[in-house]
């Protein structure tokens, strides 16, 4: 009678396995539909993402190829200006490897900045400049200044 017993355990057992098993296979087929529903609208939500994209950058540089790129950096007020952030524009504009001194680049600032500038800018305030941005690493002193002769520096590339 025990052996029916232990069987009877064990039929019961299955079928209470079965059971589970059969309530969690569901479970993870409507977990599948749910996330087969939720991949298609992030697919789709990502195909309208990148329509937008590509037209915002086709429309980005178009507006580019016809109006120049504006400059938001603050040069300072006509009566104090801030020489340094002029040098440091017009130094990465120049090439590399090209010598040059505070004097070409004063002459520069002056031309550039005309219309934000009281008074022209100062050679020695330039030269100040350089020497700082030598300092920094962003140009090279070629050739120290003397009273009669003035520095040569270079940008780095």
């Amino acid at each position: 009678m025990s052996a029916m017993h232990t069987v009877a355990d064990l039929l019961a057992e299955l079928a209470r396995q079965v059971d589970t098993y059969r309530r969690q296979a569901d479970h993870h087929a409507q977990q599948e539909a749910y996330h087969r529903e939720q991949h298609q609208l992030s697919r789709t939500a990502l195909e309208k993402a990148e329509q937008r994209l590509a037209v915002l950058r086709e429309a980005t540089e178009s507006l580019e190829r016809f109006a120049p790129v504006l400059d938001l950096t603050d040069y300072g007020s006509a009566s104090r200006p801030k020489v340094a952030r002029m040098v440091r524009k017009l130094v990465r504009a120049r090439p590399a490897g090209v010598p040059f001194g505070p004097k070409a680049i004063a002459d520069e600032i002056n031309r550039a900045f005309v219309d934000q500038l009281r008074r022209p800018v100062d050679v020695r305030h330039v030269s100040i400049a350089l020497q700082r941005l030598s300092e920094s690493g962003i140009v090279t002193l070629e050739r120290a200044g003397r009273p009669h002769r003035e520095a040569v520096y270079t940008r780095k590339a």
